[in-house]
């Protein structure tokens, strides 16, 4: 039986990373999406506050603010 991976994808809104994630998500697998993009422009039959955080990459809290989402702290 093949164990169910666990997918953390940034720049998941658009191009490459956007197509991974419904690629992950076709085979069944748990993906995770990081974007820069509000939360509300994205499609919420694909995007929702449990699978996606909003973060940019470049800022100093970026860091603190994935390890929030996915419960670390």
């Amino acid at each position: 039986m093949a164990r169910k991976k666990h997918i953390f994808i940034t720049g998941a809104t658009d191009g490459i990373g956007r197509a991974l994630a419904a690629h992950y998500r076709s085979k069944g697998q748990q993906v995770w999406m990081l974007g820069r993009k509000a939360l509300s422009e994205l499609d919420p039959s694909f995007y929702t506050a449990t699978n996606y955080v909003q973060v940019d990459l470049a800022q100093p809290d970026a860091a603190e603010r994935v390890r929030h989402f996915l419960g670390l702290q």
